[in-house]
């Protein structure tokens, strides 16, 4: 088939409509031909610009009947029944002009492409090579072999057909793009920084930004990310990738606010998504804006009012609030359809024993351990509530069926450390002092069974010596706990070194401010040494908060009525 200058140049405008990876021969050389061919395929050639593909292929069909010996036609032809999901069609056609003209490139790419897109791995490979013997120079077949490469993770391959492409025109933007793919995919991200930056030199893309931003982030450069992100959004602002892994940004950054008002924006666009009132919920929590959290979990349960997740962060919101009665009824509705969601059932415990209801927290311990027995943490949490209830017995059973139970050593250490704190609240002090040594036993940098045994041997004044060793060696291991240092400067204390354990306990007062028994103490050592304005000022600052330590207003009280009685 012969074309004229004329529809020379519309063919090469109809094959660089086409994907870029699918680029067809250019017009073949003038030959004798049938002038009907050529009114068919400039006919379909202006359906073709019309978008009636369908059409286009009609009159090509009608233009081949008229120039059956074709190659450049039928190429034509099985390139646009490719495109219509026609493979049969394409592949036929495509594997008889092959063997019929073996060096055919474009016949070649064509087939190489449908082989490609039917998985045939090996015959692809095969054609890739056979191209590229006869490719020459041609930037357009080595940007195809790049691509096709690539598709096939063929890296190597890839990398060296791109930078032929890049040989031929080093301002390509397409290959640039796909080698800056490549060493993402390779983790070079210097490499890929390069070639991305070389594409911005080009064109300032949101799209290569975007990548930047990605490579920052792998390489924990978040703020380059930050940048690189906020220059997208700029450019688009409704780019909802680029919000969205800003907003993750912010939040590892710790940056709540920000990550809040970047997801307000993607809610805002897209004011049906459910992920994000949960999203936004949990910030709200995180923020302690308990409200606003409640507000965007509620929109969420409505949009998915069968979704246990969304109803477990109401429930941990409500239990916040202290909207205690609520949040048993959501986390008991989540029991109700997962009988086994052992957080609920810990939460309900806890909320239990906020209200004084410690059989129903009991209860719910014990149906834990009736469908998950093997972990320990929660005959602990067992053994506590039935410590509060006074019933030492079964809170020592449940921690001995434990130990009997498990073997790890971080277990029984945890299990014998909480069985010595059910001995001292029953009294039975031998037993406690027995299971904390079991305790420092099994690790013996455990600080809090060291702190306790040693502040035990201070407060009754026994074992002094020993009780100076255990607090040393517990503030080796936590040498900025407050309440260790208040051991300490007890220990001190009753050693006689009374300005020595001023020093320590003042230290201790400004790392937990809060503690009364700590004020009590410090009042003991200025009174030690006859400072008893400072005595005074202690012991009356002990009793801010008598509550919290058993039997330490009236121990205090009764101080302070001694001071008086003697005028001081």
């Amino acid at each position: 088939m012969r074309l004229t200058m004329s529809s020379a140049i519309i063919a090469v405008l109809l094959l660089t409509s086409c994907a870029a990876t699918r680029r067809e021969v250019a017009a073949p050389v003038p030959e004798p031909h049938s002038f009907e061919a050529d009114y068919y395929y400039m006919r379909g050639y202006g359906a073709f610009i019309s978008g009636d593909y369908a059409m286009t292929l009609t009159f090509f069909k009608k233009a081949l009947e008229y120039d059956p010996g074709s190659a450049y036609l039928r190429l034509q032809i099985g390139h646009l029944l490719f495109r219509k999901g026609d493979v049969d069609g394409a592949l036929s056609i495509a594997e008889a002009v092959v063997k019929e003209h073996p060096e055919d490139v474009k016949g070649l790419m064509l087939l190489s492409e449908i082989y490609n897109s039917r998985k045939r791995v090996k015959e692809t490979v095969d054609l890739l090579g056979r191209i590229r013997k006869l490719a020459g120079d041609d930037s357009q077949v080595w940007m195809f072999l790049g691509k096709v490469y690539y598709s096939n993770e063929m890296a190597d391959e890839a990398i060296d057909a791109f930078q032929k492409v890049l040989q031929a025109d080093p301002e390509e933007f397409v290959a640039l793009d796909y080698l800056a793919s490549i060493s993402i995919d390779r983790k070079d991200y210097a490499k890929a920084e390069e070639y991305l930056q070389r594409e911005l030199d080009l064109r300032p893309l949101e799209s290569v930004y975007f990548k930047l931003g990605v490579v920052a982030e792998m390489q924990d450069k978040y703020a380059a990310a930050i940048g690189d992100y906020e220059k997208v959004l700029q450019m688009n602002p409704l780019n909802m990738q680029a919000r969205e892994r800003l907003a993750q940004l912010y939040v590892r950054q710790k940056e709540i606010g920000s990550a809040i008002n970047e997801f307000l924006v993607l809610s805002r666009q897209q004011p049906d998504n459910t992920d994000m009132h949960v999203r936004l919920g949990m910030l709200y929590f995180e923020s302690k804006e308990y409200g606003k959290s409640l507000d965007e979990f509620r929109m969420a349960v409505a949009s998915r009012p069968d979704d246990t997740s969304i109803h477990y962060y109401l429930a941990l919101v409500l239990e916040e609030m202290d909207r205690l009665d609520e949040a048993v009824t959501e986390f008991r509705w989540i029991i109700g359809r997962e009988p086994k969601n052992i957080n609920a059932f810990l939460h309900l415990a806890i909320i239990y024993s906020k209200q004084k209801k410690e059989d129903q927290a009991i209860r719910m311990f014990e149906e834990i351990l009736g469908f998950d027995p093997d972990k320990p943490e929660i005959y602990i949490s067992l053994a506590i509530s039935y410590s509060r209830q006074k019933e030492f017995d079964k809170a020592e059973k449940t921690l001995r069926d434990a130990i009997a139970r498990f073997s790890d050593d971080k277990d029984r250490e945890e299990l014998y450390f909480n069985l010595a704190m059910v001995y001292d609240k029953a009294g039975r002090y031998d037993d406690m002092i027995s299971s904390l040594r079991t305790t420092i036993k099994i690790n013996p940098k455990n600080a809090d069974a060291l702190n306790y045994l040693g502040y035990y041997f201070a407060d009754k004044n026994i074992n002094i010596q020993e009780a100076k060793d255990l607090l040393e060696r517990a503030l080796e291991v936590k040498p900025d706990n407050g309440y260790i240092i208040d051991s300490y400067g007890w220990v001190l204390y009753r050693m006689g070194s009374f300005e020595q354990a001023i020093t320590q306990l003042q230290k201790a007062l400004t790392l937990t401010p809060d503690d009364p028994l700590l004020f009590e103490h410090l009042g003991d050592a200025y009174h030690a040494v006859r400072n008893e304005s400072k005595a005074r000022e202690y012991w009356s600052r002990s009793l801010e908060h008598p509550e919290k330590e058993e039997g330490l207003r009236e121990r205090v009280e009764k101080k302070l009525q001694e001071l008086k009685a003697r005028g001081q």
